[in-house]
């Protein structure tokens, strides 16, 4: 098989959790991929305010798909697709944040506006910070993009694109008619996007429009919501540190981020 893309996960695959900066070895690497015509492409539960050298370093990409599936950037960020959140999808989540008393913040292009508990996340954040957990979402990337939004009007600018929950009881039940998927990327938290949405949906939009196929296509990522572009993709390569889910979907495994495993099954895979 002839690859003619890489769909690339950004947190635990190209950047450890926690930390910044893309390694000198995975910039070459990807670099001499796009110099070949290799289309290198970004698929990342990450909003495009973040996509900054602060997080990434000197890695660019050809095309970011961002919030799981709901917004396909080009090269210099600028918006070529985008599916936000109904008011139906925020009334379900309003509700659910309400009545469980748990933490509820919106994705929007500029920055993630906390609807409910933005207190109590600041102070887990600021517990939380020498620890490098992953449920702190943007503090390193620059100031400001962790916002108060619990006068819950900035959506009357723009719908969301996403949304994340912070603690989640174990076991607690998701509104199963709210057109929502959860997805866990941390013990009681999780991502939460359209249901008729995932990295694998929006990256086989995006091939069509390049001439390519999924099939000729690898993905590496580590997390449960890489799992549907894993198995999409004509390889599915998991990293060491991948979660169980994503290392089942996986065709095979390469060794972990701290290791620099995506130049390692990339330059094994294209002989660079």
């Amino acid at each position: 098989m002839t690859y003619k893309a890489v769909l690339l996960d950004i947190d635990g695959t190209l950047v450890p959790i926690g930390r910044t900066g893309v390694t000198d070895r995975v910039v070459r690497c990807v670099e001499q991929l796009r110099r070949t015509g290799v289309k290198v492409i970004v698929a990342t539960g990450r909003s495009g305010f973040v996509l900054t050298p602060a997080l990434l370093g000197n890695f660019t990409a050809d095309y970011y798909i961002c919030v799981n599936g709901s917004l396909t950037l080009d090269a210099d960020k600028r918006p070529m697709h985008e599916k936000r959140l109904g008011q139906q999808e925020m009334d379900a989540l309003d509700a659910l944040a309400r009545q469980q008393e748990i933490v509820l913040g919106y994705t929007f292009e500029d920055a993630y506006y906390m609807y409910y508990g933005y207190d109590e996340l600041c102070q887990k954040l600021a517990h939380l910070a020498a620890e490098d957990s992953p449920v702190d979402p943007e503090p390193k990337q620059g100031p400001g993009f962790v916002r108060n939004g619990e006068d819950r009007v900035r959506h009357h600018r723009s719908m969301p694109y996403g949304a994340v929950l912070h603690g989640v009881p174990k076991g607690m039940n998701f509104p199963m008619d709210a057109n929502l998927s959860f997805v866990q990327f941390h013990p009681g938290s999780y991502d939460v996007y359209r249901k008729d949405l995932d990295k694998a949906r929006t990256a086989e939009k995006l091939l069509h429009t390049l001439g390519i196929r999924l099939e000729e296509t690898i993905a590496i990522g580590d997390g449960n919501n890489d799992v549907p572009m894993l198995r999409a993709a004509g390889l599915g390569v998991a990293m060491g540190n991948a979660r169980p889910a994503a290392k089942a979907a996986a065709d095979r495994v390469t060794l972990s981020v701290d290791q620099d495993g995506v130049a390692e099954v990339l330059e094994e895979i294209f002989k660079i």
